[in-house]
């Protein structure tokens, strides 16, 4: 057994790590299955030369005996500012052998973190910016150096979006950068090493600033389009970042060992830059004849450039962006290629996707290129369609008239792309000079779903672009309209549901929310507060539900720790705004909820109570509350908060459950298919509450018949209620309501309603009903996570997997993996005649438990052809295999972690 893949807070090698004791993990390699750590042992060091020594200068934890191996903290020497730390593990898969000091092949290989600027001292720059007016501002300084550089970090928090350039060379190939926050109680800075980039005698930085959600312009013409087209209420801005603002430190060693520091402050110069506009909703303008070359480079003549002007930042404080950074992740070629009018080009992408267009143009200075886009076409004009009017979504590049030709892409805006239109260019544009430009944070999109169900296949990776489309440094609603954060259950459930591993995204994305808490303890409906928003039970509610369920997937106890404070207020806000335990104020209920035609979507649900939907969300954050109070030692807050969701669920019970029908709400399904996922369902009432759902969904024609809520706590819960057939069927419909109606509308993404009818807001690529790609993993592929809303609680979520597909009539196989913090585990299946055949991967380190359907007719089973259950009686023997149980219709089979080969074939009398 060997440890790899070793990271620190969550990331292979980071630099700017802030927690003082930071936590420290690795995955595990074996060639034994079922082999199991049972200790390990860490030297940090100080230099990369002493760790290979095996001089732990900085920590030696000792042998310590523990099969745990991710979040394990530091608890060596405390480390400082700037500070790099080279650490690796040794393990043992023996509780009586001695781990070694130094023996070929048991250590890791080496691997380090970096500390960031922990103390606010440690900051000397000051905020910077130019004069009020100038769109994409251009800041630069020149220095000059002494000898040769040892190391050279650059720490900069551009807002709202930066690019920073070092002697004429872009640092890095991150973009829209910083990630937004609440920039008054934080704002982000990016570490970058820039050794290699600096050089003895005279360097020049340079900074371009756009404004990103900091200093958006036009701000209240987009409020007043929002309202009117969808007739939300009226909101404020929760900041107003009147111009983009500059932090800037540059710390240098030289082989002197003398330190050089290069900070932000009233000697550098400014200038306006080429993007003369820049906005993330409507576009930006780039003027090419106002580049200024070599603004980036040492020896430029900046006489002409004003002074910069320092001003008082946005009043946060700096913290360090760990998360992934957003990219460009991929370039696409144009699927087709057709010709509007003359002079009109338009481009489709075959996909709809977050990013921009960059193309190559030729022709004289000051032509303008006019670059519209549209997630489809407009049926009279033909060009791109933007549900924010005729000018939204447009790029607008000025050529400077270069006889070589010309490349341009946008910097600080995003769209949503399928069609562009490029208009304007005097040369005839041919489908190679436009590519396609996806853009979202540079997520780990390991792991994969498919089946033999093109329609299934088809949904599936619908939500995989719906879902990077989305991610943009937080959860953002859609591509188009809505650029923000929604904490409604369907959004949250629909990002976590598609199994990515992406901790260190929701994280910093709880801080967000954190952060936005209100005084009275009320958060948001939208975090970061952009809007300055109000905050619904079913929204804002949802953050105890959230934490609670990061701490189970990514076995984080300090997730508890730093966030129970908030969650016991947000609990007792909601205690505020209730009556004899109903919560009586809100804003919601279960949105958009089908009608009986495209188009008759309701934005409320008029069937399930929005005072049920609020005090179920009240119920389970009370739950999340004592369950975390259990978990950190409060025995007081256990009680208090346990004995409140008590009272919770029986007021629910009291108020809504027809004891006589035996169902709630006259047996609608939102608010029976809640009742089930919250566990509340009085006792011996559970199958006619099932029954209801059944009943309903026919009713509806075989449709869902659900909102946001209703539909998430659906795919939640169908499956265990014995119903996944049914919700097999269901989603395969293409008519309408339905993911198959989708689909067979040509959708390449998720849409926000079930229809995109005009009164719904004509959007596409909203993570709404993402969720249904829990259904996929969790009961097609069966590798069975912590439920959401559910009260079951894994406190070491995939240290012990449960894999148990569901096999539905019409399915002939499927194949799944997902990454998991203790490494990958997979399932495969498929049928050949009678027989039934399995693939399964656990991960090295942990076990678990595979349950397969049993056949028909007498059967046996093997794993790699050798017979391990057959007759009814378990046959030991094979490596991995400890255990086989009989569970009345499946078979669980105990494992180690390893791969597998199973096969279920019938036995010849």
């Amino acid at each position: 057994m060997k440890p790899c893949n070793l990271t620190c807070e969550y990331t292979i090698n980071p630099l700017g790590v802030e927690t003082p004791q930071p936590r420290l993990g690795w995955q595990l390699k074996s060639a034994t299955r079922g082999a199991m750590q049972k200790a390990y042992r860490i030297l940090a060091a100080s230099t990369a030369a002493k760790l290979d020594a095996d001089e732990g200068d900085l920590w030696d934890s000792g042998r310590v005996e523990s099969d745990q191996f991710v979040n394990i903290p530091y608890a060596g020497t405390a480390l400082t500012s700037g500070q790099r730390c080279w650490w690796k593990v040794c393990v043992c898969d023996d509780a009586g052998e001695t781990i070694p000091s130094a023996v070929e092949g048991t250590w890791s290989e080496p691997a380090w973190f970096e500390m960031g600027l922990l103390s606010a001292s440690d900051w000397q720059g000051k905020w910077i910016a130019a004069e009020a007016g100038i769109s994409s501002p251009l800041l630069r300084r020149e220095f000059a150096l002494k000898g040769q550089i040892v190391r050279a970090r650059a720490y900069v928090c551009g807002l709202g979006w930066n690019e920073l350039y070092i002697n004429g060379c872009r640092v890095g190939d991150n973009v829209l950068d910083p990630a937004t926050s609440e920039y008054h109680k934080r704002a982000y800075y990016v570490t970058h090493d820039v050794t290699d980039l600096l050089a003895a005698g005279s360097n020049a930085v340079g900074v371009m600033l756009g404004n990103g959600w900091f200093s958006e312009p036009d701000w209240e013409t987009q409020v007043c389009i929002h309202h009117e087209t969808y007739g939300t209420p009226g909101f404020t801005r929760a900041w107003d970042g009147a111009r983009p603002v500059l932090m800037f430190q540059l710390n240098i060693e030289l082989a002197d060992g003398s330190r050089v520091r290069v900070s932000s402050d009233g000697s550098w110069k400014v200038s306006p830059g080429p993007v003369t506009r820049n906005n993330f909703w409507e576009g930006e303008i780039y003027d090419a004849r106002a580049e200024q070359s070599g603004w980036t480079a040492a020896g430029y003549d900046d006489r002409a450039w004003a002074a910069a002007q320092v001003v008082s930042g946005p009043g946060g404080r700096l913290v360090s962006q760990t998360m992934p950074p957003i990219k460009v992740t991929q370039t696409l070629r144009p699927a087709r290629f057709t010709i509007a009018r003359e002079g009109v080009y338009v481009y489709d992408m075959g996909q709809l996707f977050g990013g921009w267009a960059r193309i190559r143009v030729k022709g004289p200075a000051g032509t303008k290129i006019i670059i519209r886009y549209g997630a489809r076409l407009d049926e009279e004009t033909g060009l791109p369609q933007s549900p924010g009017g005729p000018d939204a979504a447009t790029d607008c590049y000025i050529m400077k008239g270069d006889a070589a030709g010309e490349e341009y892409e946008p910097r600080f805006t995003n769209h949503g792309v399928q069609y562009v239109s490029v208009e304007g260019c005097p040369q005839e544009m041919t489908i190679r000079d436009v590519d396609g430009r996806v853009v979202h944070s540079a997520i780990d999109m390991a792991g994969e779903f498919s089946c033999s169900n093109p329609v299934v296949t088809k949904i599936h990776n619908n939500v995989v672009w719906t879902l990077t489309n989305d991610l943009l440094g937080l959860p953002l609603d859609c591509l188009y309209r809505e650029h923000w954060a929604w904490t409604d259950p369907a959004t949250i459930t629909g990002s976590l549901y598609p199994r990515k591993c992406m901790p260190q995204f929701w994280t910093k994305w709880l801080e967000d929310i954190r952060d936005a808490q209100r005084a009275d303890g009320a958060v948001p409906n939208v975090c970061p507060n952009y809007r300055g928003d109000a905050s619904d039970p079913a929204w804002g509610g949802n953050y105890p539900l959230l934490v609670w369920y990061l701490h189970q997937y990514y076995s984080d106890e300090r997730i508890l720790a730093d966030h129970y404070d908030a969650m016991k207020r947000c609990v007792d806000y909601l205690t505020s705004v209730s009556q004899d335990h109903i919560v009586v104020k809100g804003q919601f209920g279960d949105h958009m909820m089908p009608g009986d035609a495209p188009g008759k979507e309701e934005f409320i649900s008029s069937e399930t109570p929005p005072e049920m939907v609020w005090t179920g969300y009240y119920y389970r954050a009370a739950l999340v509350v004592a369950q975390a109070a259990e978990e950190l030692g409060n025995a007081a807050d256990c009680d208090r908060y346990g004995m409140l969701a008590a009272d919770i669920a029986e007021a629910i019970n009291d108020k809504w459950f027809d004891k006589d029908a035996g169902c709630y709400c006259s047996g609608v399904q939102t608010a029976n298919a809640f009742a089930l996922v919250l566990d509340i369902v009085p006792q011996g009432a559970r199958q006619s509450v099932i029954d209801a759902i059944v009943a309903n969904i026919a009713k509806h024609g075989g449709h869902l018949h659900a909102g946001n809520t209703g539909t998430t706590c659906l795919i939640d819960t169908l499956t265990a209620a014995g119903q996944g057939e049914l919700l097999y069927k269901l989603l395969n419909d293409k008519t309408y309501p339905g993911w198959g109606y989708m689909v067979a509308q040509g959708a390449t993404t998720i849409w926000e309603s079930w229809s995109l009818s005009a009164q719904c807001g004509n959007v596409e690529s909203m993570i709404m009903w993402a969720t249904i790609d829990q259904f996929f993993y969790n009961d097609l592929a069966g590798i069975k996570a912590p439920s959401y809303y559910g009260p079951t609680y894994h406190p070491r979520a995939f240290t012990d997997v449960r894999i148990e597909p569901l096999m539905p009539e019409g399915l002939d196989n499927v194949r799944a993996t997902m990454q998991t913090v203790h490494g990958r585990v997979g399932s495969e299946w498929f049928k050949w005649g009678t027989s039934r055949y399995y693939n399964i991967e656990i991960p090295a380190g942990t076990c678990g438990t595979f349950s397969l359907p049993k056949l028909d007719e007498d059967f046996q089973i093997t794993e790699s052809n050798r017979v391990i259950y057959k007759n009814g009686d378990f046959v030991p023997g094979v490596e991995g295999v400890l255990s086989a149980t009989d569970e009345g219709s499946r078979i669980a089979l105990r494992l180690g972690g390893g791969w597998y080969a199973f096969g279920m074939t019938p036995v010849k009398q």
